[in-house]
């Protein structure tokens, strides 16, 4: 099985999208939820085919050999019992299995203290490709090993309890994701639910117009820079790694505008803006980008 990148979520506040899902997708609403931890690390995913050396990848794909993303070879030792679990598993079902989860902890984002080494929790499987729901994960796998290494899981609950979750004050947010599956074409609904401080769009601020300034521009400045901030940079950090050199600022400067412009376009209604106004736009938070990176470096 090749890498297959983890699913970019919804927030919960996408109801349009939400609805859009569930619309076509009937089954999910009849499901059951659970919520889960959403720590402040970087997305991590081992990948096990029969009788093959295992693969390690970041969010944007598999790692080199000798690549140590955030400590990771250094780390997966302490975890060589679920490694072998699955590598045994992959090879007597002839089976490919990718295992998603999150490191953090020491040296890792630094927005919240998880002790003093790094750490892995696992959060999802592909097995042959296909994403399984945790009731599936419990039917096809020794769940008594699973959960010592598993990050903390609630529920299951009622689709529409999903909403009044609240998320700890102590973690980045929870993941929302379905329990089981009803319909077997359906494509699985989850979503996330972040603590405010990790939001990665802030409050408008009104920007100090310059003479002759177009109005239109100043209205999708206001609309649009908020979605640059370091939350945004930190998010692009946990796929990436941390930028260490200056000759990166150009390629991390277009990772952190394409993710704010996936999300902005997710929330705003933009077929009759002017694509000149709005490049503009994307210039002058090219420059706000260069100056959160720069503190980086």
């Amino acid at each position: 099985m090749p890498f297959i990148k983890y699913p970019k979520m919804m927030n919960h506040y996408h109801n349009k999208q939400i609805n859009e899902h569930l619309e076509y997708n009937p089954g999910c609403k009849d499901a059951k939820y659970i919520s889960q931890i959403k720590y402040d690390g970087s997305n991590i995913s081992l990948i096990f085919n029969p009788h093959e050396e295992i693969k390690i990848a970041k969010r944007s794909g598999i790692l080199g050999k000798n690549d140590n993303f955030n400590g990771i070879l250094d780390i997966l030792v302490y975890y060589q019992e679920i490694i072998d679990y699955f590598q045994t598993i992959s090879n007597l079902g002839q089976c490919s299995i990718q295992l998603y989860g999150e490191v953090f902890g020491k040296g890792i984002q630094n927005r919240i203290h998880y002790g003093p080494d790094k750490y892995i929790k696992f959060y999802d499987i592909r097995l042959n490709g296909q994403m399984l729901t945790l009731r599936e994960i419990q039917d096809n796998f020794i769940w008594e090993l699973l959960k010592i290494y598993w990050v903390e899981t609630y529920g299951p609950i009622d689709y529409n309890s999903t909403f009044s979750l609240e998320v700890p004050e102590e973690h980045e947010g929870l993941v929302i994701k379905q329990y089981n599956r009803v319909n077997s074409n359906d494509h699985l609904l989850r979503f996330k639910k972040k603590n405010l401080k990790f939001e990665e769009k802030m409050k408008s601020k009104k920007s100090k117009k310059q003479k002759e300034t177009d109005p239109e521009v100043e209205r999708l400045k206001e609309l649009f820079l908020p979605y640059i901030n370091e939350n945004r940079v930190k998010s692009v950090f946990s796929k990436e790694g941390e930028i260490d050199k200056p000759e990166q600022i150009g390629e991390y400067i277009k990772l952190v505008m394409e993710d704010a412009k996936e999300d902005f376009e997710l929330e705003n209604e933009l077929s009759n803006v002017d694509r000149g106004k709005l490049n503009d736009v994307f210039k002058t938070a090219n420059r706000e980008v260069v100056k959160i990176l720069q503190q980086y470096l």
